[in-house]
């Protein structure tokens, strides 16, 4: 059967269009097919889903930040490549991390939006000195986003008042894992991230 030189076209423009739709009436849509991106209820993706796997372009190209303005909110050396993976970055800019690049897309909408800023004083400023976290008493109330790279699992146990045992077999780390070791480098070894240990933190507190 002969196809009109028409109907082709408009099918794949439908096809488009319907693969949009259902990426917004799910809330994930692909990127690149190594995974998928989290939206928010406006169908624009959440900053929240920014994972150590993607690069400084992924960043700027799906959450709508121009790479000189994210540079210049993280501090990053201006010869950095911008096919970096942001996990990677950790080990080459000091203090750095995943989570920076959240607070920093989420305050340059914020700002786009003309809501208030979110503060970054601490994320993107490693230099200045912050409180060392195994001086913070354990509380229920305490949340999880205070687990950063620098912090060690004894340190986080001791932070929320868990077994430090308890958090390694959540989190799905080897029983002889070095619990002194900084968080950063024991996500490096094992190939994880530090979203990891905060998520096997709050399942752990979830479940008291």
């Amino acid at each position: 059967m002969k196809v009109h030189r028409y109907v082709l076209p408009l099918v794949l423009i439908a096809s488009l269009l319907g693969s949009v739709l259902v990426a917004k009436a799910t809330g994930y849509w692909s990127t690149s097919g190594r995974t998928k991106v989290a939206l928010d209820a406006s169908g624009v993706a959440d900053p929240e889903g920014i994972k150590g796997w993607m690069t400084l372009a992924d960043v700027s190209e799906i959450y709508g930040i121009p790479e000189a303005e994210l540079w210049s909110r993280l501090n990053l050396p201006a010869d950095l490549p911008a096919d970096t993976a942001l996990k990677d970055i950790e080990a080459l800019v000091g203090g750095f991390e995943v989570s920076a690049v959240r607070d920093a897309v989420a305050a340059y909408r914020a700002e786009l939006s003309g809501g208030a800023p979110e503060p970054q004083g601490t994320a993107t400023a490693p230099e200045q000195p912050t409180q060392a976290p195994s001086e913070t008493p354990a509380s229920g109330s305490l949340s999880t986003e205070e687990i950063k790279g620098k912090n060690t699992l004894a340190e986080v146990a001791s932070m929320y008042g868990i077994p430090v045992e308890q958090i390694i077999a959540e989190a799905g780390l080897p029983a002889d894992v070095d619990v002194k070791a900084p968080l950063k480098d024991i996500a490096a070894k094992y190939g994880i991230e530090i979203l990891n240990i905060r998520e096997a933190v709050e399942r752990i507190l979830a479940g008291r």
